[in-house]
């Protein structure tokens, strides 16, 4: 009795219909094009957009789509017409236009938040993160704050990125490779305090996509956190606690470093301020089932909305599309229940099924154990008691995998070392040489002046050529090795050079 009570009373906090108070507009950006021939181009960035931004709408929230599709997603997505491409100019124009509304809002006492989402390439150039834009552009770190976060008229601002390297977006490396937090660099001005980010990578690894998903990893989850996966307390919004809880929860199971998938949740205040609201929606499905335990939201043409795993007892207010069917499924596709009547319903009032689709390719294997772990209150709890924003360590490596500008100064500066202190080591040896050869008839006393300087030339000469074989080394090294280089002096009593750390991924 006390269990169908609660499920009723789930079912009408799901369902209520209050508009929420706060006005929230947001620009999604999809590029699966990169700056660079020796980057291949993503698959399914623009998929991430489009999936993003209609979320955003059924939310209530004013959503700008900046992408271009590409052949496969355009078949998929005919009802998109009329689309701008992610390049500078559309970016700031949309920005301007969503500034003039949330103007509005603000003027008449409103609260406003702008979401800039994006999915795609990152890089780093001269240390300063930056998005790869439409035809080759780019956004800067510089860029974001002065353009946009600076001039903001929200009330907050959210920043979720979804790229390689997107750590470097909100975190600066300093001299020596020491990395500071975004909120450290603009701590003098509190327009930035109120920007709260959501990234993919918290150091420089890639991010990860999976055709299984058919998204990018961090994308998919969390568009299942926003879509009620991680709404713990039914209230049907989601907070940055949840969200951060709800993606550790989702990774917890993915032993190898390299396949689990890295964030960071930065709020723009505290962890309870959430980022959506669906107070508005009712097109509910209530998770109050956890005997299936890891389950999927698939649409009628094939999108995986969101995956969850409910710990034993939760109950989930799952926002879904308005489009049936719907089918939720087992994550290990033995079973199925269908969704096919509008407005709320309950995973216990569906039948389920059995299903015959086979499994294929051997890449789902590393993200086998994503959700497995189940999510719940205990989970929350858990995340809020550890609560503390990550800062990366201090660093002194130089990244072979940094952008182009970085390498190629490197690699000219080992390349011009080399060369010179070859030229200053053979200029050594002819010195030395034409000392050596004006010996020959001179007295005894300046034969040892000679042979004193002489000797000091060729101590000289084997310095300069050791230098010289370090720098070339390290010239070889840049232009061949793919994985992290460190360069570090090296002193002794008697003695001077450079080493070398090569640290090889495995």
């Amino acid at each position: 009795m006390r269990k169908l009570a609660t499920t009723a009373m789930v079912l009408l906090l799901c369902a209520a219909g209050a508009r929420a108070e706060t006005a929230r507009f947001a620009i999604v950006i999809g590029q699966n094009a990169s700056d660079s021939d020796k980057i291949p181009d993503l698959r399914y960035a623009d998929d991430d957009a489009v999936a993003t931004h209609r979320m955003f709408t059924q939310a209530g929230i004013e959503s700008v789509l900046l992408v271009a599709l590409d052949e496969d997603s355009g078949r998929l997505h005919p009802d998109l017409t009329d689309l701008k491409p992610p390049s500078r100019e559309n970016l700031f124009t949309a920005f301007e236009s969503l500034t003039e509304r949330m103007r509005k809002r603000t003027a008449g006492g409103g609260e406003v938040e702008f979401l800039l989402v994006y999915s795609g390439h990152g890089n780093v150039e001269h240390g300063e993160g930056y998005i790869v834009l439409y035809n080759g552009g780019r956004l800067s770190r510089g860029d974001l704050y002065d353009e946009i976060l600076a001039p903001s008229p929200a009330t907050r601002n959210h920043v979720i990125v979804d790229a390689c390297k997107s750590y470097y977006l909100a975190f600066e490396k300093g001299p020596g490779g020491e990395r500071r937090p975004y909120n450290r660099h603009f701590v003098d001005n509190p327009d930035a305090e109120n920007t709260g980010f959501l990234l993919s990578t918290s150091s420089d690894r890639d991010s990860h996509e999976w055709e299984r998903f058919q998204a990018g990893v961090f994308s998919h989850e969390l568009r299942s956190a926003l879509r009620g996966g991680a709404d713990v307390d039914g209230d049907k919004k989601i907070t940055y606690a949840e969200l951060g809880a709800f993606l550790v929860t989702a990774n917890e199971r993915i032993q190898n470093p390299r396949y689990r998938p890295d964030f960071i949740v930065r709020p723009p205040d505290e962890p309870s301020r959430d980022i959506i609201d669906w107070s508005a929606n009712r097109d509910v499905l209530i998770l109050d089932d956890t005997t299936w335990g890891h389950v999927y939201l698939e649409s009628a043409n094939g999108d995986r909305l969101l995956d969850v795993h409910p710990e034993a007892g939760e109950q989930f207010c799952l926002q879904v599309p308005k489009d049936r069917p719907l089918f939720l499924r087992k994550a290990d596709d033995t079973s199925e229940m269908v969704v096919e009547s509008a407005g709320p319903a309950r995973a216990t009032d569906l039948t389920a099924r059995a299903m015959q689709i086979g499994r294929k390719g051997a890449l789902h294997l590393a993200f086998e154990e994503l959700f497995s772990e189940p999510f719940g209150q205990s989970k929350l709890n858990e995340y809020i008691a550890g609560f503390a924003p990550r800062v990366e360590p201090v660093v002194t490596t130089v990244e072979a995998e940094a952008p182009s500008s970085t390498r190629s100064f490197l690699k000219k500066t080992a390349m011009w070392t080399a060369v010179g202190a070859t030229a200053l080591g053979a200029a050594a040896s002819i010195w030395a040489y034409q000392l050596y050869g004006s010996g020959e008839d001179v007295s005894q006393q300046r034969r040892v002046e000679l042979n004193r300087d002489i000797e000091k030339l060729n101590t000289t000469a084997v310095v300069f050529y050791a230098i010289a074989g370090t720098a070339a080394a390290t010239w070889l090294t840049l232009s061949l090795w793919p994985d992290e280089v460190t360069i570090t002096p090296v002193v002794g009593t008697d003695s001077f050079g450079m080493g070398l750390t090569i640290v090889v991924d495995p």
